[in-house]
Protein backbone atom coordinates (compact mmCIF):
# COMPACT_ATOMS: atom_id res chain seq x y z
CA UNK A 1 0.00 0.00 0.00
CA UNK A 2 1.20 3.50 -0.70
CA UNK A 3 0.57 6.49 1.55
CA UNK A 4 -2.54 7.59 -0.35
CA UNK A 5 -4.11 4.13 -0.13
CA UNK A 6 -3.40 3.96 3.60
CA UNK A 7 -4.90 7.45 3.99
CA UNK A 8 -8.13 6.32 2.31
CA UNK A 9 -8.30 3.25 4.55
CA UNK A 10 -7.71 5.44 7.62
CA UNK A 11 -10.48 7.86 6.62
CA UNK A 12 -12.86 4.89 6.46
CA UNK A 13 -11.94 4.27 10.12
CA UNK A 14 -12.37 7.90 11.19
CA UNK A 15 -8.66 8.76 11.28
CA UNK A 16 -7.42 11.75 9.28
CA UNK A 17 -3.79 12.35 8.31
CA UNK A 18 -2.27 15.80 8.18
CA UNK A 19 -0.29 15.09 5.02
CA UNK A 20 -0.49 11.85 3.02
CA UNK A 21 2.24 11.33 0.44
CA UNK A 22 3.25 8.46 -1.81
CA UNK A 23 5.81 6.97 0.60
CA UNK A 24 4.70 8.45 3.93
CA UNK A 25 1.89 9.89 5.99
CA UNK A 26 2.24 12.71 8.50
CA UNK A 27 -0.03 13.00 11.54
CA UNK A 28 -0.30 16.08 13.73
CA UNK A 29 -0.61 15.74 17.48
CA UNK A 30 -1.01 18.81 19.65
CA UNK A 31 -1.67 19.78 23.25
CA UNK A 32 -5.32 19.00 22.56
CA UNK A 33 -4.60 15.44 21.42
CA UNK A 34 -5.46 12.73 23.90
CA UNK A 35 -4.34 9.17 24.43
CA UNK A 36 -7.55 7.91 22.79
CA UNK A 37 -6.60 9.71 19.56
CA UNK A 38 -3.26 7.92 19.31
CA UNK A 39 -4.90 4.62 20.26
CA UNK A 40 -7.41 5.06 17.45
CA UNK A 41 -4.55 5.66 15.01
CA UNK A 42 -2.57 2.62 16.23
CA UNK A 43 -5.62 0.35 16.10
CA UNK A 44 -6.51 1.55 12.60
CA UNK A 45 -2.95 0.98 11.38
CA UNK A 46 -2.99 -2.51 12.86
CA UNK A 47 -6.30 -3.26 11.10
CA UNK A 48 -5.04 -1.96 7.78
CA UNK A 49 -1.54 -3.34 7.96
CA UNK A 50 -1.85 -6.66 9.69
CA UNK A 51 1.01 -8.80 8.46
CA UNK A 52 1.87 -6.23 5.78
CA UNK A 53 3.39 -3.98 8.46
CA UNK A 54 5.66 -6.64 9.89
CA UNK A 55 9.27 -6.95 8.74
CA UNK A 56 9.77 -9.49 5.99
CA UNK A 57 12.53 -12.06 5.75
CA UNK A 58 13.94 -10.06 2.85
CA UNK A 59 14.22 -6.99 5.10
CA UNK A 60 11.81 -4.75 3.21
CA UNK A 61 12.78 -1.32 4.62
CA UNK A 62 9.35 0.23 4.12
CA UNK A 63 7.60 -2.54 5.99
CA UNK A 64 10.21 -2.48 8.72
CA UNK A 65 9.96 1.30 9.11
CA UNK A 66 6.17 1.12 9.29
CA UNK A 67 6.40 -1.62 11.90
CA UNK A 68 8.95 0.32 13.94
CA UNK A 69 6.82 3.46 13.89
CA UNK A 70 3.63 1.59 14.78
CA UNK A 71 5.31 -0.29 17.62
CA UNK A 72 6.87 2.88 19.05
CA UNK A 73 3.57 4.76 18.85
CA UNK A 74 1.78 1.82 20.46
CA UNK A 75 4.32 1.77 23.30
CA UNK A 76 3.76 5.47 23.91
CA UNK A 77 -0.02 5.07 24.08
CA UNK A 78 -0.24 2.06 26.38
CA UNK A 79 -1.65 2.61 29.84
CA UNK A 80 1.03 2.22 32.50
CA UNK A 81 0.88 -0.86 34.72
CA UNK A 82 0.64 0.44 38.30
CA UNK A 83 2.53 -2.65 39.54
CA UNK A 84 5.58 -1.98 37.35
CA UNK A 85 8.10 0.81 37.21
CA UNK A 86 7.33 3.17 34.33
CA UNK A 87 9.07 2.33 31.09
CA UNK A 88 10.98 5.16 29.53
CA UNK A 89 10.86 6.02 25.87
CA UNK A 90 13.95 7.55 24.39
CA UNK A 91 11.71 9.27 21.85
CA UNK A 92 10.80 11.80 24.53
CA UNK A 93 14.44 12.78 24.81
CA UNK A 94 13.98 13.25 28.55
CA UNK A 95 16.10 10.23 29.43
CA UNK A 96 18.88 10.77 26.93
CA UNK A 97 22.27 11.64 28.41
CA UNK A 98 23.03 13.36 25.10
CA UNK A 99 22.03 16.84 24.23
CA UNK A 100 24.19 18.69 26.70
CA UNK A 101 25.00 21.86 24.84
CA UNK A 102 28.69 22.59 24.43
CA UNK A 103 28.16 25.50 22.04
CA UNK A 104 25.38 27.02 19.97
CA UNK A 105 24.47 25.51 16.59
CA UNK A 106 25.79 28.70 14.98
CA UNK A 107 29.15 28.35 16.71
CA UNK A 108 29.30 24.68 15.72
CA UNK A 109 28.56 25.60 12.10
CA UNK A 110 31.60 27.86 11.85
CA UNK A 111 34.07 25.67 13.76
CA UNK A 112 36.44 23.14 12.23
CA UNK A 113 35.01 19.66 11.86
CA UNK A 114 36.15 16.15 11.16
CA UNK A 115 34.49 12.90 10.15
CA UNK A 116 34.84 10.01 12.61
CA UNK A 117 33.36 6.53 12.89
CA UNK A 118 30.02 6.38 14.67
CA UNK A 119 31.60 4.58 17.63
CA UNK A 120 34.32 7.22 17.92
CA UNK A 121 31.70 9.99 17.91
CA UNK A 122 30.46 9.12 21.41
CA UNK A 123 31.51 11.90 23.76
CA UNK A 124 32.33 14.27 20.89
CA UNK A 125 30.37 17.38 19.94
CA UNK A 126 28.08 16.98 16.93
CA UNK A 127 28.77 19.12 13.88
CA UNK A 128 25.61 18.05 12.07
CA UNK A 129 21.90 17.68 12.66
CA UNK A 130 20.83 14.03 12.48
CA UNK A 131 17.13 13.33 12.30
CA UNK A 132 15.55 9.87 11.95
CA UNK A 133 12.18 9.69 10.16
CA UNK A 134 9.91 8.48 11.52
CA UNK A 135 9.51 10.06 14.01
CA UNK A 136 11.19 13.16 12.51
CA UNK A 137 12.72 14.47 15.73
CA UNK A 138 16.44 15.32 15.67
CA UNK A 139 18.55 13.17 17.96
CA UNK A 140 21.82 14.96 17.25
CA UNK A 141 22.04 18.74 16.98
CA UNK A 142 25.16 20.75 16.13
CA UNK A 143 26.87 21.90 19.30
CA UNK A 144 25.51 19.11 21.50
CA UNK A 145 27.55 16.28 23.00
CA UNK A 146 26.87 12.85 21.43
CA UNK A 147 25.95 10.21 24.00
CA UNK A 148 26.09 6.45 23.62
CA UNK A 149 22.33 6.31 24.20
CA UNK A 150 21.54 8.70 21.33
CA UNK A 151 23.88 6.82 19.00
CA UNK A 152 22.30 3.49 19.99
CA UNK A 153 18.82 4.92 19.34
CA UNK A 154 19.90 6.27 15.93
CA UNK A 155 21.44 2.95 14.92
CA UNK A 156 18.36 1.04 16.09
CA UNK A 157 16.08 3.36 14.10
CA UNK A 158 18.35 3.03 11.05
CA UNK A 159 18.32 -0.77 11.37
CA UNK A 160 14.52 -0.68 11.66
CA UNK A 161 14.37 1.02 8.27
CA UNK A 162 13.90 4.64 9.25
CA UNK A 163 15.28 7.29 6.94
CA UNK A 164 18.16 9.25 8.45
CA UNK A 165 18.10 12.84 7.24
CA UNK A 166 20.54 15.65 7.83
CA UNK A 167 23.55 13.38 8.26
CA UNK A 168 26.25 13.57 5.63
CA UNK A 169 26.39 9.76 5.85
CA UNK A 170 22.82 8.40 5.93
CA UNK A 171 24.18 4.94 6.80
CA UNK A 172 25.72 6.46 9.96
CA UNK A 173 29.04 4.71 9.43
CA UNK A 174 30.60 8.14 10.05
CA UNK A 175 29.44 11.30 11.82
CA UNK A 176 30.83 14.82 11.55
CA UNK A 177 32.03 16.18 14.90
CA UNK A 178 33.85 19.32 15.93
CA UNK A 179 37.62 19.08 15.52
Amino acid sequence: LDGFEVDEALIERGVYAELPELDSITFAFSAGSRRRHSRRLVNALREIGGDACMPSEAGDRRRTAAAAAALRLAALTEEPDPDQAPASSSLSGADLESGKRACTPREAFFRARKSVSAEAAVGEISAELVCPYPPGIPLLVPGERIGADALAELLALRDAGCTISGASDADLDTIWVLA
